[in-house]
């Protein structure tokens, strides 16, 4: 009995060592959906807008890390609250209607970009003006 107990312990920490050193894999990728809500809570929440370039593609994120970027976009602080309503979620992209700063709102439209298994945000449409690629 205590040799199939050790037999036991030994095969549990064979199988668990490679974890040990690399951590868990991720094991739920981002949805095109959960993007976008991870979007618009940034976009709510971030007033310093230093974060919010999280949630774009690796490909476009660059220039999106300067707050003030955001500044020059239908997204600045100064709109919010924001809200994204009636989504409609495609197998690459995504639209509905944004509200902002109280009674405005607008046509938007995702463009969406796998990276590894996560979906990002490629690009953002404001009524047919490109906001942010």
């Amino acid at each position: 009995m205590k040799r199939t107990l050790r037999l036991a312990a030994g095969l549990a920490a064979v199988l668990l060592f490679p974890f040990l050193f690399s951590g868990c894999p991720q094991l739920v990728s981002v949805s095109i959906e959960d993007r976008i809500d991870m979007f618009l809570t940034d976009l709510t929440t971030d007033s310093s807008r230093t974060g919010i370039y999280k949630n774009l593609h690796p490909d476009i994120q660059d220039p999106w890390k300067a707050p003030e970027a955001w500044e020059a976009t239908d997204f600045q602080w100064d709109y919010h609250p924001f809200d994204f309503l009636g989504m409609s979620y495609f197998s690459s992209s995504a639209n509905g209607t944004m509200t902002y700063g109280g009674p405005l709102s607008a046509d938007i439209d995702f463009v969406m970009k796998k990276d590894g298994d996560d979906w990002y945000i490629l690009s953002i449409t404001v009524n047919g003006v490109q906001q942010v690629h």
